[in-house]
């Protein structure tokens, strides 16, 4: 028998909305009773498109009864009978519709409709049998896609992101930006920063620059979200943050996740996955001269404020991990983690005139990944035993309980030291979403929120995005207009009753007040 072969042809059907998947599964026999097709019910907290539809299959003796065998995890479809050649598998689904009060939008990879079109990313919709990585598989699509060289497996095809409609797109090197509704910032600009900083991280590693797509997708909630997948990422963005120079932030960030991971089974290396895309996505911008001291500054400073002003600051990172998805506070709290971890072992380095740096360790990680294995988590920790002996124990030991000492000094080797300033807690006693949709859930009945006078189902008005807290004194005060029925009140309530010092090193500008990124 030949070598199992996957391929996946996909067509949008624009004015019915649906999408139409076929896939055909060549040189395997399925069993009777085995899966002819699985989907996970949840991408990364974000629900798939695929629920209980209609799938059917045939192959070379005709049609397949199909029985659906889901569980809490998947979706699984599976024949009762053995297959005999070719096997064909065909369903349609229809992406779904998002608004200001959807609360799952992140990471942006679900299969939705915006303007005129769709965009998706393949993991929230491509059902495909369960066999090797090695199995070759195709994906065949009209329309934009990050589909590249490096897509050659079955679980390649897993990880495409698609969009249809009437697609913008800009290019400036290697890089390319498509999006569907009419942004609100300067695509120009950030795809031509993005181009360098992906030329950048080439060259860091000694490689040539591959090609990379950005798909831009405008979120109706409020927030950005971000994903990277093989050859691509996705950022979501909002008018109330999409400003440039923080959509280029978010950018740097998941452009380093297309070159540099460790093995993340059960999310165990989340902290140091994204501490790494934290941590060069804002370093190597400051080397390669994208951001000046200042703008470098006040990226740190508001990061290390996540961190600090977090009421989960001291939480182990084992009660973190199982809430990663449900809240955007505690998955920050891991980036930022593994981010001060990273420069606290730059200057361990440094400190300690070893000839190793942290990009010579980095560089192990990137070549682990071109020969197909991914490093882990245990690899690095003993590349790191041998460059600095039992110093990392520390270290690491303060990522994983929550015992992380404050930062301090020239961490970042600028020759700066921080000022400590006194900063709230930000913890107004109502769930995360609220922040989202507006709308008051999960409220703490002995909360600053509740206390003021607020209850569950109030339309806040006038509510400020998470992000602009981040940069307020620590007597700060928040007034919103909430409607309640036909009645409309006003409450005015404090975002948090405990203060921390927090390390600051941009400069005060005029008045006082620190440079931010919100």
């Amino acid at each position: 028998m030949s070598q199992p072969r996957v391929q996946a042809d996909l067509d949008w059907d624009s004015l019915s909305g649906a999408l139409r998947v076929r896939v055909t599964v060549t040189g395997h026999s399925f069993r009777q009773g085995e899966a002819l097709a699985q989907l996970r019910r949840r991408v990364a907290g974000v629900p798939s498109a695929i629920g209980e539809c209609a799938v059917t299959a045939r192959d070379a003796d005709g049609p397949i009864a199909i029985e659906p065998v889901h569980d809490e995890g998947h979706w699984r479809w599976q024949g009762r009978r053995a297959t005999t050649g070719p096997v064909a598998l065909e369903y349609q689904v229809k992406p779904r519709r998002v608004d200001a009060l959807t609360t799952d939008g992140h990471p942006p990879v679900d299969l939705r409709f915006e303007a005129d079109g769709i965009t998706g990313s393949t993991s929230a919709f491509l059902a495909l049998p369960d066999l090797p990585n090695d199995v070759t598989g195709t994906l065949s699509w009209p329309g934009p896609s990050s589909v590249g060289d490096r897509h050659r497996s079955v679980d390649d095809i897993q990880a495409i992101h698609i969009m249809a409609g009437t697609v913008s797109t800009f290019t400036a090197g290697a890089l390319t930006t498509y999006w569907l509704s009419p942004p609100t910032f300067d695509v120009a600009s950030i795809t031509r920063h993005a181009s360098t900083m992906h030329a950048g991280l080439a060259d860091l590693f000694g490689e040539p620059t591959p090609p990379l797509s950005i798909f831009l997708r405008r979120n109706p909630f409020r927030g950005m979200s971000g994903s990277a997948l093989p050859g691509c990422f996705i950022a979501g963005w909002h008018e109330d943050a999409a400003r440039s120079d923080r959509l280029q932030a978010f950018v740097d960030h998941e452009l380093v996740h297309d070159w540099l991971g460790v093995e993340n089974e059960h999310d165990n290396a989340v902290w140091f996955n994204e501490g790494v895309a934290d941590y060069y996505g804002i370093v190597l911008p400051h080397r390669l001269g994208l951001l000046d001291d200042e703008t470098f500054h006040a990226r740190v400073d508001e990061i290390v404020r996540v961190y600090l002003a977090s009421p989960w600051r001291d939480s182990p990172m084992t009660d973190l991990i199982p809430q990663f998805w449900d809240d955007p506070r505690i998955h920050q709290l891991a980036y930022v983690r593994g981010m001060l971890y990273l420069a606290e072992l730059e200057r361990l380095l440094a400190a300690q005139g070893n000839r190793v740096k942290l990009d010579d360790l980095m560089r192990r990680v990137r070549d682990r990944q071109i020969a197909g294995s991914a490093a882990t988590l245990n690899d690095w920790k003993s590349w790191v035993i041998d460059a600095v002996g039992g110093d990392d124990a520390q270290l690491l030991e303060g990522v994983l309980d929550g015992q992380m000492s404050m930062p301090a000094g020239d961490l970042w080797r600028t020759g700066r030291t921080p000022d400590l300033e006194t900063v709230p807690v930000i913890d107004p006693g109502f769930s995360f979403s609220t922040f989202v949709t507006r709308v008051v859930t999960g409220l703490d009945p002995e909360g600053l929120a509740a206390q003021a006078g607020l209850r569950d189902g109030d339309e806040l008005l006038d509510l400020p995005p998470y992000s602009h807290l981040l940069g307020v004194p620590a007597d700060h005060e928040i007034t919103v207009t909430a409607r309640r029925g036909a009645a409309a009140y006003t409450h005015t309530f404090s975002v948090g009753r405990e203060t921390v010092l927090v390390p600051q090193w941009a400069r005060p500008q005029p008045g006082g007040h620190r440079p931010t990124v919100r």
